[in-house]
C-alpha cells in the first residue's frame, strides 16, 4: 500500500514554493520454495557412466548419462517473508524573473526493509565406506541431463527395497537427534558423527534487518547572458546513512522429541514441477508441514550466553553471515558544477546544448564488525566490536552535449560525459571473515575465508555516443545511436583463486597455504594426518585494466494514427541492442561486464483508446556470463532466452483504472550451463505469473 501527494503556493509571478511527499508499506507474507536434491559427492556414492564420453568444442570430456549408488538426498523447504517501508518529504522553491532563475530542493526520507529467509532440511546420508556396487542407503539414482535440453531431462531415483514407491527418501523424523558444533551448528545427526549416520536435520534461518536516511539540499541557478547564451551552476550535498543487522540461527535447543511422521506431508509440487514437462521421473518427494513443526520445536533451549533471535531460535554469532553483515555505513557527497547553455545557428542549422565541469567528494565511513578473541560454539555478541573505516574520493566531471535540428523532424544529438559509481556496501564490506571449520565424511577439512578489501574504490567510466533521431510524427520516433565507454577501475570477485592463497595465512589462524594447481584447491598445513584442510578463498578487488565497450541501438516508436479506424489506435515499440566489450587478457583471462547480453531485442505491439487499452510484449536476449566478471575455462552462462507478456487496461473513471497483466506466458525455462551449451549447470523454471492493479488518483 502506498500514497504520494503534494501542494504549491504561487507567491507571485516570480516565486512557487511545494511540497511533495510519499509514503508506501509492502509485506509479503507466506512464500515457499521446495527443493528435492541428489548428490553423490560423498565418500561411498558410486557414479557408473551409462554412456560413451562425448568430447566438447573446448576439449573436455562428457558423459551425458549415468547411474548413482548411494547419493545422499533430501528434501529442503525454504520459507521467505519481506515487508519494506518507505516514506520520504521534499520542499522545492522556483524564482524565475528576468534573466535569473533558481530552483532549490530540499528532502528527507527513510526507508527500512525485513527480510527473513528460514530454511529446514531432512536428508538421507549416504553411506561412507560402501564399496563399489554396494547397497550403501538402497537409493539408486538415474540421470540424463538432456545436452542443454530440458525436454531430454531425465533423473529418477529408485528407493530403497522395502519402501513405497512414491517415496523420495522419506526421513524419519521420530528417534532421538545429536547437536554437535565441531560438525555444523546448523545441523542434527541421528549419530554422534556423520561417518555414523544415516539421516541429518538442518535448521537454520537469516533474518535481516536495513535502514537508510537520506537528506539532500540543492541549489540551481541560470542567468541569461545574452539571447543565444546563459551559465548556470550549482552546489548539491546528500548524506546518507545505511544501518545493517543480521543474524544466523541455529538448531542448537530444538524440541525434537516432539517430532512425529504425521509432519512429513506429500511435496505440493510434484504435480506441476516445471510444468509437467518432466513427467514424474520417479520424483515423488516430500515437504514438512510448516505450522506443525515450527510449533513442535519451540520454546528451544537458550544456549549458553547466546540469544534468540525475533522468531526464538538461538543465534548463531560464530560465522561470516553474521560479521559481514552488521555494520553501518555513511557518505557524505558534496558537489558543486558550472555549465555554459548556447542555442546558436551554424551553417544554417540550429544548434543548441551545453558544456561544463562538476567536481564531487566522496566521503564514506564504516563500521564493521572484527573478532577480538576466538570464538567457539555459536560464539557471542561479545567476542567481536566494531573498527572504523574511512575513505576520501574527489572526481572532476566534465561533460558536453551537442544537438543539431538538421530539420524540423531530423535531429542529431552527440555527448560525452565522465561518471563514477560507489561500491555496493553489502558485497564490499571491509573486514575480513573467516567461517567455521566443517569436516566431510572422509575427515577433510573445509573453511572459508572472505577477504575484506578497504582499499575498493568507486570505478569511473568515460562515454561518447551520437544519435540520429527521426520524429515522424506526433508521438513517434526512430532512432540509430551509437556509444563507447571505458570503464577503469571495475569491482569484481577474485576468480584466479592462485591469488588469494598466501603462503602465509597465520593472521587468519589457518597455518601456511599452499595452491595446488591440479586440484584447483587451498590447502592448509594443519590439516590431520591423512586428510585435507582447504581454504576456499573469496574477495573483491578494482582491476586497473580499462574496459572498451562499444555498440549500437535502434529504436522505434511508432503509431498508426494515420490508419483508418479501428487500426488508428494502433502502435508498436521496437528496440535493438548490440554491445561489444574487450580488454586486454589478465592472467589467461579475458574480462567481461556481468549481465550484459551481447545483442538484445524487445519488441510491443499497443491498441490504446481513451477507455481501454491492450498490450502484447516480445523480448529476447542472447547468452550472458550472470555473474564473473574474468571469463574462466569453466565459466557459467546463462542461454539465450525469450518471454513473451501481455497486459490489458479499462480507465473506469478519470481517475481510476484497473490493470491485469501476464509474464512468461509460454513458460519459458532459465537454462545455464558451464562454458558451453552442452554442458548443464542448472535449469531455473517460473511458470506464468499474473498480477492484478487498481490505480486511482487524487
Amino acid at each position: 500500500m502506498g500514497f504520494s501527494g503534494g501542494v504549491e503556493y504561487e507567491v507571485n509571478d516570480d516565486l512557487k514554493l511545494g511540497l511533495n511527499g510519499f509514503s508506501s508499506d509492502k509485506d509479503l507474507n507466506g512464500t515457499h520454495q521446495y527443493f528435492a536434491i541428489a548428490t553423490a559427492n560423498g565418500a561411498g556414492s558410486t557414479i557408473l557412466p551409462q554412456s560413451a564420453p562425448v568430447m566438447l568444442e573446448d576439449g573436455r570430456w562428457i558423459v551425458h548419462d549415468i547411474k548413482v549408488l548411494n547419493p545422499a538426498v533430501w528434501m529442503s523447504t525454504r520459507e521467505y517473508y519481506t515487508k519494506a517501508k518507505a516514506q520520504g518529504l521534499f520542499a522545492n522553491l522556483d524564482y524565475a524573473h528576468g534573466p535569473l532563475k533558481v530552483n532549490a530542493i530540499a528532502s528527507k526520507s527513510s526507508s527500512s526493509a525485513y527480510f527473513l529467509e528460514q530454511q529446514y532440511d531432512f536428508e538421507t546420508l549416504n553411506i561412507a565406506g560402501t564399496p563399489l556396487g554396494g547397497a550403501g542407503n538402497g537409493i539408486v539414482g538415474e540421470w540424463h541431463d538432456g545436452a542443454g535440453s530440458i525436454d531430454d531431462f531425465l533423473f529418477h531415483l529408485t528407493p530403497p527395497p522395502g519402501q513405497s514407491s512414491l517415496v523420495f527418501a522419506q526421513p524419519e523424523v521420530s528417534g532421538t537427534w545429536n547437536w554437535n558444533p565441531a560438525i555444523d551448528p546448523t545441523v542434527l545427526l541421528d549419530g554422534t558423527t556423520i561417518a555414523n549416520s544415516h539421516r541429518r536435520i538442518r535448521f537454520t534461518g537469516s533474518p535481516s534487518w536495513g535502514q537508510q536516511h537520506v537528506s539532500t539540499g540543492k541549489v540551481h541557478g541560470e542567468y541569461a547572458l545574452a539571447e543565444q547564451f546563459s551559465l548556470a551552476g550549482g552546489a548539491e550535498t546528500t548524506k546518507v546513512v545505511y544501518d545493517s543487522q543480521a543474524v544466523r540461527t541455529s538448531a542448537y535447543g530444538l524440541q525434537t522429541q516432539n517430532l512425529t511422521q504425521s509432519m512429513i506431508q506429500p511435496s505440493p509440487f510434484m504435480g506441476s514441477f516445471f510444468g509437467g514437462r518432466l513427467g514424474s521421473n520417479g520424483l515423488s518427494t516430500w515437504t514438512i508441514s510448516d505450522n506443525s513443526f515450527l510449533t513442535a520445536i519451540q520454546p528451544v533451549t537458550v544456549y549458553p550466553g547466546a540469544g534468540l533471535s525475533d522468531l526464538g531460535y538461538n543465534i548463531y554469532y560464530n560465522n561470516d553471515f553474521y560479521r559481514r553483515n552488521n555494520f553501518t555505513y555513511g557518505t557524505n557527497t558534496n558537489a558543486g558544477f558550472v555549465q555554459g547553455r548556447y542555442n546558436a545557428t551554424a551553417f544554417g542549422i540550429p544548434i543548441r546544448g551545453n558544456a561544463g565541469v562538476r567536481y564531487e567528494t566522496l566521503d564514506s565511513t564504516t563500521n564493521a564488525l572484527t573478532g577480538v578473541r576466538p570464538s567457539t560454539g555459536l560464539g557471542k555478541p561479545s567476542d567481536f566490536e566494531y573498527t572504523k573505516f574511512t575513505s576520501k574520493h574527489h572526481y572532476t566531471l566534465p561533460s558536453a552535449i551537442i544537438v543539431a535540428d538538421l530539420t524540423d523532424s531530423l535531429v542529431l544529438r552527440l555527448a560525452g560525459y565522465k561518471s563514477y559509481a560507489a561500491p555496493l556496501i553489502r558485497q564490499n564490506v571491509p573486514v575480513s571473515v573467516i567461517g567455521v571449520p566443517t569436516q566431510d565424511s572422509s575427515g577433510n577439512t573445509s573453511v572459508t575465508l572472505t577477504y575484506g578489501n578497504p582499499n575498493i574504490r568507486p570505478y569511473t567510466s568515460f562515454s561518447k555516443d551520437v544519435s540520429l533521431e527521426w520524429y515522424n510524427r506526433p508521438g513517434s520516433v526512430l532512432s540509430l545511436a551509437y556509444y563507447q565507454k571505458t570503464i577503469k577501475g571495475f569491482i569484481a570477485a577474485v576468480v584466479d583463486k592462485s591469488l588469494i592463497c598466501p603462503p602465509d595465512a597465520t593472521q587468519y589462524g589457518l597455518g601456511h597455504l599452499t595452491w595446488d594447481s591440479t586440484t584447483g584447491r587451498c590447502e592448509s598445513d594443519l590439516a590431520a594426518p591423512g586428510t585435507k584442510f582447504y581454504v576456499n578463498a573469496t574477495g573483491n578487488i578494482n582491476y586497473d585494466q580499462p574496459i572498451h565497450v562499444h555498440g549500437y541501438e535502434f529504436n522505434m516508436q511508432q503509431n498508426f494514427d494515420f490508419l483508418p479506424m479501428p487500426f488508428n489506435n494502433l502502435g508498436t515499440v521496437f528496440n535493438y541492442t548490440r554491445t561489444y566489450a574487450k580488454s586486454d587478457p589478465l592472467n589467461g583471462q579475458t574480462p567481461t561486464l556481468n549481465n550484459v547480453s551481447p545483442k538484445s531485442m524487445n519488441a510491443v505491439l499497443y491498441y490504446e483508446t481513451k477507455k481501454w487499452g491492450v498490450r502484447g510484449t516480445y523480448a529476447w536476449r542472447a547468452a550472458y556470463s550472470p555473474s564473473t566478471f574474468l571469463q574462466p575455462n569453466a565459466n557459467i552462462m546463462v542461454a539465450a532466452r525469450h518471454q513473451w507478456d501481455a497486459s490489458a487496461s479499462y480507465n473506469l473513471t478519470d481517475r481510476v483504472s484497473i490493470q491485469l497483466s501476464g509474464f512468461n506466458l509460454t513458460k519459458e525455462s532459465l537454462y545455464r550451463y558451464t562454458n558451453q551449451p552442452e554442458l548443464p549447470a542448472y535449469y531455473d523454471f517460473e511458470g506464468r505469473t499474473f498480477t492484478f492493479a487498481l490505480k486511482a488518483s487524487f
